[in-house]
């Protein structure tokens, strides 16, 4: 008899038929799982314990059962017996011959009594085996009638038969039935021979019956992966072997031996599936792909070779994702080792600011990455070293991305009483009650930043940022009092003219945000002043000043008619020092200036509105439409003034708007000589004023 064999659950493998006959097996819910599987895991033992208490409680209620029911027993009989028992009356032979009196027991009194219950219970049970011996022979008469009925009734029920056997009416008691009468002798021969068709016949339809059923079921069980089902079905269907029809038995073999390599199949995919999750869970794709390549191609007709196929095709892709990762990763590494190297050097040369700059600009590729994090953390670093360079007073100017310079001999005080510039130590005094003022640099400075370390010993200062017409007037961005609690402590500062704005940052509180910032007029330019408010005294070092822009010296005004020349006079008009244009024509108006410059610097204030307008420069005036255009309509709001200047410097021609965000609208390769002038298109209008020009005429 072929053995169905079984596997774990859990772990797969086959289960030992001797673990199953000792019991060690746990069977739950259909399932199967070895002992290995079962010391393992705590679920299992726990299930395992249940089951088993569970099985000694129910042969426990069993034992107790039977013992109930003997003691039961017992007790029936010998209240029947007490039943049938007779009560010995007072005065009896059995009170005269010795026995003593009634004490209650039913035997008590004597043997007589003990004789007619046993002669009871003997009459019955003769009884009962004759009840039994004419029910067997009723029954045997019954199933051997066709034996003892005559030839005629036989072959009449054998007719009947065969009607069944043709209609498909085959069951398997009528098998048996043929079985039983092909046993029997008959006394005729074509009768046995009959019966013997008949009961090939017989078994051959039930076969053809039945076989159709048994193989959708087994084919049910395949498709749903339940083999060991499958398998009890065949063993269970062995007797088709036995019908002596070959294609039926072709046809059973065939579908055994497909099973068997379906079952085959599975397993080792199985398998495969089992021992590529411990190679995934390492990420070692290579292992995983050489693992489903060598899945047997024998098994290249069954569903799971596709699965097999859709697996590899997703491990190369998973593969090439991983190598594109690592590729990733490589280079998110080398640009955070170089940037850390750099770090390295500016902290080694003592950089703090130029390093922060540096580890702040996150570049693309680490964004989002640990990377980030980390380069944060330098960040907060540098920042803690650079307060406590500042704090020591040894911090170094730091390195910008431009040229600081020294402090500056062009300098100016108004009402202080004591300065002094010891080394790299500036010192100002004030001992009166009145301001007191240190002004840097000239009034034509325009876009600057300016560095220096701070501390002040007692009073209140500010820094000013002085208008180039009326020095005392400007924006003063106060320092803290608090200083002054601590007059030992250097102080970080950085303040940027730019933009518009007048920004003050302490750089040893907060490099990012700053802790003063004031808006500044279109024209706002100057100097850099220290006010001293009464008495006052503050220290200051290591000051340096990059100054990005500053105006041209010597400007000429253009705000009069006879500084320009023009066709349209109808067009372009003056209005006490403003010039206006209001193009109704058809055709495009220009206006120039008189007279031809070298790099000219020029600077004006602007409103427009309508068509297109802006700056055409001419370089050469002997042709008539040779020159730039660069509009301005785009950049200017409608009714609003705006101020522009126009730099030509080399051979580069630069627009600078000074309140627009972009601030640089223009940067041209053009030779800087010729006229400037304007111009404004059909149904469009322009309004100057404030003109000014650098006064080198090349020739008039």
């Amino acid at each position: 008899m072929q053995v169905i064999p079984h596997y774990c659950e859990k772990c797969h493998e086959k289960i030992l038929p001797r673990d199953l006959e000792r019991g060690k097996v746990l069977i739950y819910k259909n399932l199967y799982f070895c002992p290995k599987c079962i010391a393992q895991s705590k679920k299992l033992t726990k299930i395992q314990k249940k089951l088993a208490a569970k099985k000694e409680r129910r042969e426990t209620r069993k034992s107790q059962g039977k013992e109930k029911e003997g003691k039961r027993r017992k007790t029936g009989i010998s209240s029947k017996t007490s039943q049938l028992s007779i009560p010995i009356m007072e005065g009896s032979d059995h009170e005269l011959s010795g026995y003593g009196k009634w004490n209650g027991h039913p035997y008590s009194q004597g043997s007589s009594s003990l004789l007619s219950f046993l002669f009871l219970i003997f009459f019955l049970t003769i009884l009962l085996f004759l009840l039994l011996f004419l029910r067997t022979s009723s029954t045997s008469k019954q199933k051997s009638r066709m034996v003892k009925q005559d030839p005629a009734e036989k072959l009449q029920h054998l007719e009947e038969i065969n009607l069944s056997i043709q209609s498909g009416k085959v069951s398997n008691e009528l098998i048996q039935e043929l079985q039983k009468l092909s046993k029997e002798e008959w006394r005729q021969k074509e009768n046995q021979d009959k019966v013997k068709d008949l009961l090939l016949r017989a078994k051959i339809e039930w076969g053809k019956k039945n076989w159709k059923k048994i193989k959708e079921k087994v084919e049910y069980w395949i498709g749903q992966e339940k083999f060991d089902k499958a398998q009890k079905l065949l063993l269970k269907s062995t007797w088709l072997a036995s019908i002596p029809l070959e294609s039926l038995k072709e046809e059973f073999q065939e579908l055994k031996k497909r099973t068997n390599f379906l079952e085959e199949a599975f397993q080792a995919y199985r398998k495969l599936v089992k021992e590529s999750k411990y190679w995934e869970q390492k990420k070692d794709w290579n292992k995983v792909y050489e693992l489903w390549f060598h899945y047997p191609t024998r098994f290249q007709s069954t569903p799971w070779f596709a699965l097999v196929e859709k697996k590899l095709k997703e491990i190369d892709r998973i593969r090439e994702e991983e190598k594109k990762r690592q590729e990733e990763e490589r280079k998110k590494k080398a640009e955070y080792e170089r940037m850390v190297k750099t770090l390295k050097d500016y902290l080694q040369k003592g950089r703090y600011y130029r390093g922060y700059l540096y580890a702040k600009k996150i570049p693309d590729l680490l964004k989002g990455t640990e990377y980030e994090k980390k380069l944060k953390d330098w960040q907060e670093k540098i920042l803690d070293l650079r307060k406590k360079a500042v704090k020591e007073g040894k911090i170094r100017p730091p390195d910008f991305p431009f040229t600081l310079s020294p402090l500056l001999k062009t300098k100016k005080t108004f009402q202080l009483s004591r300065w002094e510039h010891n080394g790299e130590i500036l010192i100002l005094e004030n001992s009166s009650f009145r301001k007191g003022y240190f002004f840097l640099g000239n009034p034509r400075w325009q876009f600057y930043w300016a560095y220096f370390l701070a501390r002040l010993s007692y009073g209140k200062v500010s820094v000013w940022v002085s208008s180039h017409r009326k020095a005392l007037n400007g924006v003063k961005i106060s320092l803290p009092s608090r200083w002054a609690g601590r007059p030992k402590q250097w102080h970080e500062c950085l303040l940027i003219v730019d933009q518009g704005m007048a920004k003050l940052f302490f750089l040893d509180q907060d490099i990012q945000k700053p802790v003063m910032e004031q808006k500044l007029s279109p024209h706002y330019y100057g100097f850099l002043a220290f006010v001293l408010h009464g008495p006052s005294r503050i220290e200051i070092k290591n000051l340096r000043v990059d100054l990005l822009f500053e105006l041209p010296k010597n400007l000429v005004s253009l705000n009069s008619a006879k500084e320009w020349i023009t066709k349209d006079g109808d067009v372009w008009k003056w209005k006490k020092k403003e010039l206006w244009a209001v193009n109704a024509g058809e055709k495009e108006s220009r206006i120039f200036t008189k007279s031809q410059w070298e790099n000219p610097f020029l600077s004006f204030e602007l409103k427009g509105e309508g068509a297109e307008y802006g700056i055409y420069f001419r370089a050469n005036p002997q042709k008539k439409h040779f020159g730039v255009q660069l509009p301005l309509s785009k950049y200017i709001v409608p009714g609003e003034w705006h101020s522009i200047e126009l730099i030509c410097r080399g051979k580069k021609l630069v627009l600078i708007h000074l309140s627009h965000p972009k601030k640089i609208l223009f940067s041209l390769p053009l030779e800087g000589k010729g006229q400037v002038g304007f111009y404004v298109q059909k149904k469009g209008k322009i309004y100057l004023r404030k003109i000014f020009i650098q006064e080198v005429p090349s020739k008039k």
